[in-house]
């Protein structure tokens, strides 16, 4: 894969990540916080379901192939879920989004610097063993 698709498919899992951290937090049921309550529990089987849903959608495709959801795909299952709970809550759409789409821009600002941070950190290896290479060092 080149490294624009790396740097797209990480910026695209951080917009949703930054999404599903907002819509968690104004539902109370942020990351490693127990279930607790019905509505909480009712939540969670709402999660659960549109996961195994999306998961049975990609079981089988054309020619017989299984594709696994890829990790966006699945935050953005659960998110779905979470929004209109977060909804149902009667709160306000136009703040909301506005904080998602904060929380979007972070992560993806993050997403895009680790992602060069990365290219430059193999791009520095690349050299060395270049350099190493034409010293005669045996890499092998």
């Amino acid at each position: 894969t080149s490294a624009g698709t790396v740097l797209e498919r990480r910026v695209a899992e951080a917009r949703v990540a930054g999404e599903n951290q907002v819509l968690r937090e104004k539902l109370g049921v942020g990351a490693g916080k127990a279930v607790k309550g019905a509505e909480a529990k009712a939540l969670k089987a709402e999660v659960d379901n549109a996961l195994s849903s999306l998961m049975a959608a990609h079981q089988v495709k054309p020619g017989g192939t299984q594709k696994a959801p890829s990790k966006e795909e699945l935050v953005a299952a659960e998110n779905e879920v979470l929004r209109r709970h977060v909804q149902r809550k009667g709160m306000d759409g136009a703040s909301l989004s506005r904080e998602i789409e904060a929380a979007q821009r972070t992560a993806e600002e993050a997403a895009a610097a680790r992602a060069i941070q990365e290219e430059e950190v193999a791009a520095a290896n690349d050299v060395m063993r270049q350099q190493l290479q034409e010293k005669g060092v045996d890499m092998a």
